[in-house]
C-alpha cells in the first residue's frame, strides 16, 4: 500500500547493486515509519535525473509518498525522517528536498485485480 518515489539528480547510485541496496533500506524505513508490512511497500528510485532547485543544479530531490490511511498529523515527522535519510544516504541537503504526501481512498487503490475499498 505505501508507495515511495524519489527522483534526484544525485549521482552516487550508478550500479544496480547499490540501487537495490538503497531501495531495500527505503523499504525497511517506510515499513517502520508507517507500521505497514514490507510485503506491501513499493519503492521507486530514479537517480541521475536532470533537475534544478532554486536555479541551481546542486543535489536535489523530489519525493512522493502515497499510502492508505496516511495520518496527516504524522506528516511533519515523516518529512523529518525522510529528509534525514536522504541527507545521510544520498547527500542531498534537506533544504533542497520537496516531499509530497497523500492519503489515498481505499476504493481508488488497486492491487491483485481488485481494490482495497
Amino acid at each position: 500500500m505505501p508507495y515511495l518515489r524519489i527522483e534526484t539528480n544525485a549521482e552516487q547510485l550508478n550500479e544496480q547493486t547499490e540501487q537495490e541496496a538503497v531501495m531495500s533500506e527505503l523499504t525497511d524505513l517506510l515499513s517502520s515509519l508507517l507500521g505497514k508490512s514490507r510485503d506491501y511497500v513499493q519503492v521507486f528510485l530514479q537517480p541521475g535525473v536532470p533537475m534544478m532547485f532554486g536555479g541551481s543544479s546542486d543535489p536535489t530531490a523530489f519525493v512522493e509518498l502515497r499510502s492508505l490511511g496516511l495520518d496527516s498529523g504524522r506528516c511533519a515527522d515523516l518529512s523529518a525522517s525522510l529528509c534525514q535519510w536522504i541527507s545521510s544516504r544520498l547527500r542531498v541537503d534537506p533544504r533542497r528536498v520537496y516531499i509530497a504526501m497523500s492519503d489515498w481512498p481505499r476504493e481508488q487503490w488497486g492491487w491483485n485485480g481488485r481494490t482495497f475499498g
